[in-house]
């Protein structure tokens, strides 16, 4: 059979930006919306972009409230009058929220249109991951500017975390995380005191996330020292329960997908072709580079100016973790990533994969962390730092499907050209 030949766009992925990063600009800050969250979900719902979802509605109803609050909210600045009397005077925070399910229950979607509605400048919209990465960094540069002459009992007593939510607090009053989930240990064991001095300081914070509050970190080690975070989570959020069990992403009909089609019997050629055509602009020539960050370095085989050309080994082949990812967005805003498959993805997955040990490098970078959060490394932490159970690993396979499903949809791509990136490429 013949196939027909289209013109298509090439849109540029979204970028997963680092909190320090995407402060000077966010996808979802350019202008506020004219709509309420709830308007927004209804039109998308009258256009036949969403299926109407009762569940979702109320949910939407719910955080419509939520930013008419923040609209006119100004949380109350810490200062030593207020932690020497009672806080009774202060007005409380609006209550924050937790919004947990399976995936493509359309927990982002609901973030993302209340994020892009509300009306106040002071908000930040940012990947779970990007944060914690963020603050942990913060954490070592507020640790290295104690001076070391200091008594060495006052210096190892030294919190950091306090300073950090000071320059969190001083940025934004909204936080909206995606994907909260914790698998670090170095993560589980600063988020209680992380998140209580930020709760404090008046910080609003929607959340989505796959697990409910008290399956977070869930066989983790030394969870025990987690489980008041959670505590705390369960008493200043709304904590709701999306799951519907509903993929919408899976959902999606055929005619919606989006293909790269060629009658060429060379395909590698064709898609050689698209680098070709995406770096044409740049001064640069695609040359190998080295990506240097928490004092390890990442080399990457073929990239020119804001274009990654890479490889399903380099990406998926060794031991890299979010962080390695996270830096590999921050650098490209494009990735070139052609896989051959001998099935459809979900076919593709064991239900039994087996927990593979972090590499020496990984735990070098989990010292420095370690370090810094003053806790103390055993040979059966430090060989643990970052824990994800099985069960976990099904999860994140699900995961994975729903979105190599929904990034073979036409409205996948039209999302980036909000951000001005569309590029036209007649096949």
């Amino acid at each position: 059979m013949a196939l027909k030949r289209r013109s298509f766009n090439l849109l540029k992925s979204s970028v997963i930006s680092s909190f320090s990063r995407s402060l000077a600009g966010n996808r979802f800050e350019s202008k506020y919306s004219t709509y309420s969250p709830i308007q927004l979900y209804e039109q998308k719902v009258s256009s036949g972009k969403l299926q109407h979802d009762s569940h979702q509605h109320d949910v939407m109803l719910l955080l419509d409230e939520l930013a008419l609050q923040v609209q006119t909210y100004q949380p109350q600045k810490q200062s030593l009058f207020s932690q020497m009397f009672s806080r009774k005077d202060i007005p409380e925070a609006p209550k924050s929220f937790y919004l947990y399910g399976g995936v493509g229950t359309g927990k982002t979607m609901l973030m993302d249109l209340f994020y892009s509605a509300v009306q106040t400048s002071k908000k930040q919209r940012v990947h779970f991951n990007a944060f914690m990465s963020d603050v942990h960094k913060k954490i070592h540069a507020v640790k290295s500017t104690v001076p070391k002459q200091v008594n060495v009992r006052k210096y190892e007593s030294f919190d950091p975390i306090p300073p950090v939510a000071d320059l969190l607090a001083n940025k934004c009053s909204l936080l909206c995380f995606d994907e909260f989930q914790v698998t670090d240990i170095a993560d589980a064991m600063i988020l209680k005191r992380l998140f209580t001095e930020l709760f404090d300081r008046g910080i609003i914070v929607v959340a989505t996330s796959n697990r409910p509050p008290d399956d977070l970190y869930k066989n983790g080690l030394q969870r025990v020292n987690f489980l008041p975070f959670i505590d705390i989570l369960k008493s200043r959020a709304n904590v709701i329960d999306l799951d519907s069990g509903k993929d919408y992403r899976q959902l999606r009909t055929s005619a919606d997908q989006f293909y790269f089609l060629t009658s060429d019997a060379d395909v590698d050629s064709r898609l050689d072709e698209l680098f070709i055509f995406l770096t044409k602009t740049s001064k640069e020539k695609p040359s190998p580079i080295t990506l240097q960050f928490l004092g390890r370095e990442l080399k990457l085989r073929k990239a020119c100016g804001p274009v990654l050309d890479t490889t399903f080994k380099e990406m998926c082949e060794q031991p890299l973790s979010a962080n390695d990812y996270l830096e590999i967005c921050k650098h490209f805003d494009t990735i070139r990533l052609v896989v051959s498959a001998a099935a459809i993805p979900s076919q593709l997955f064991e239900n039994d994969v087996d927990i593979r040990e972090k590499t020496e490098e990984k735990l070098k970078e989990g010292s420095i962390l370690m370090d810094d959060l003053g806790l103390e490394q055993n040979s059966e932490s430090h060989k643990s730092l970052s824990i994800i159970t099985g069960e976990e690993k099904l999860f994140a396979m699900d995961r994975c499907i729903s979105r190599l499903v929904e990034m073979r949809s036409t409205e996948y791509w039209q999302k980036s050209s909000r951000n001005g990136h569309q590029l036209q490429y007649n096949e």
